[in-house]
Parts: structure tokens; sequence; C-alpha cells
């Protein structure tokens, strides 16, 4: 969304960092009415972003370019997920969408002097799971005839305050994998502990299936 407001008025956020190549794909949007704000994925350019969400945000009932009474919030925002942090290459964790989403809520405070109000789809908040769920017991009922709904999942995952923790408030058994966010020695809350701790997510496969085994041998 960013690119296409920004290609109507480049004044926006003189210090973007998109390429010519980038506008030129662009759907400028001069005179747009926003219904809600929605973020998907982690952002390329935060200060662009962050610009144009809190002028939405904080708009005349979503009309790009003006200001509400008051400075109020009249467009909700929906973030797809409240990830802190997330892992790459390198040896330390990025900030990923949560990051994202706090700084948001901190500049809109200082704009506005009000509180920003969001809805987060994703790990851990409840609603994701249970989504899930039902798209596993879908999935078996489709694939192999079975009645009963699925009793016992495991929850793979790399970061304990997303994934593990989830996965653990839902009830599922939870596999934290080491080649990802989660590194030994950190310190994991009483929420966030999992099941078992695996090198990666083969690893992870193989102790779900010895889990198992030695469920049916208690039976």
């Amino acid at each position: 969304m960013s690119v296409d407001v920004l290609a109507a008025n480049k004044n926006i956020w003189p210090f973007n960092r998109f390429t010519p190549e980038d506008l030129a794909l662009a759907r400028p949007l001069s005179e747009s009415k926003f219904d809600a704000v929605l973020v998907f994925n982690d952002p390329r350019d935060w200060g662009c972003d962050t610009q144009v969400i809190v002028d939405v945000l904080a708009s005349d009932e979503g009309v790009y370019g003006t200001r509400s009474s008051g400075l109020k919030q009249t467009v909700p925002i929906y973030f797809s997920n409240d990830d802190l942090l997330w892992a790459n290459e390198y040896p330390l964790p990025r900030f990923g969408q949560g990051a994202f989403r706090r700084g948001i809520e901190t500049i809109f405070r200082e704009y506005t002097g009000s509180e920003m109000q969001s809805t987060i789809i994703g790990k851990p908040y409840l609603f994701t799971y249970e989504y899930a769920h039902s798209v596993l017991n879908d999935w078996r009922r489709h694939a192999f005839g079975y009645t009963q709904d699925v009793h016992r999942v495991y929850m793979v995952g790399d970061n304990p305050a997303s994934d593990i923790r989830g996965g653990n408030s839902y009830g599922w058994s939870t596999l934290l994998v080491r080649s990802g966010v989660y590194k030994d020695g950190d310190v994991l809350d009483s929420r966030s502990k999992p099941t078992a701790v695996v090198d990666n997510v083969l690893a992870a496969v193989m102790q779900a299936i010895e889990f198992e085994q030695e469920h049916r041998l208690r039976k």
C-alpha cells in the first residue's frame, strides 16, 4: 500500500527507499478512502510505512490526506503476527512485525495523545490455533475418513514467545528447535517452556514419533 500512496505524492515520505522500478509498478492513490489497515508482512521501509499507516489511522474516516477531529483513530488496524524477533543467517535474532507494531503504537500515542487499538491475528493468540485445529480435523476427515477429532498435536517452532507459548496455551505438545530464534541458555518463562528442545525440524519430527510410540506402549 505504501508505495501506491507514495507514488501519488513523493513528499509523503521523501526519504523512502523505493526504487524507480517499484514506483513504476505502483498504482497511485491520490484520492483514496481506506476502511482498514492490514499488515501482512514485515515492512521493508519502516519509516515510510509508519508515516502512511499513522496518516490513515488518524485520518477523517479513512480519507487519506485529512486529519480526524481531535486526532483520534478512525480506521481499524490488523497485524498478521506479533513476533518481536525472527531469525536468519545473522547470529542474533532480528526485529520482526511485533517490533514494528510496538513502534507504530508508540508513535501514534505521541502524535495523537491516545492509545492505538489493534487486532493481532497470529501466534500466540488463541483463534489462530482454533483455526489450525479445525483445518487438521477437516483434513483427517476428508483424507482418511476419521470421524473423531485429533486429540494430540505437536507444535514445532523456533520462537518460545509465540510458537511455544501459543501451543502450550492451546494444550498442544510443543517442540522447540535450536535452529532459529531460540538458543541454548535463553531464559524461558513458565508459559514458554516446551515439551522438548531439539536441534532442528527433522529432529522434532523424530521426537514426536518417539513420543507417540511411548504413548502407545503406555496404553
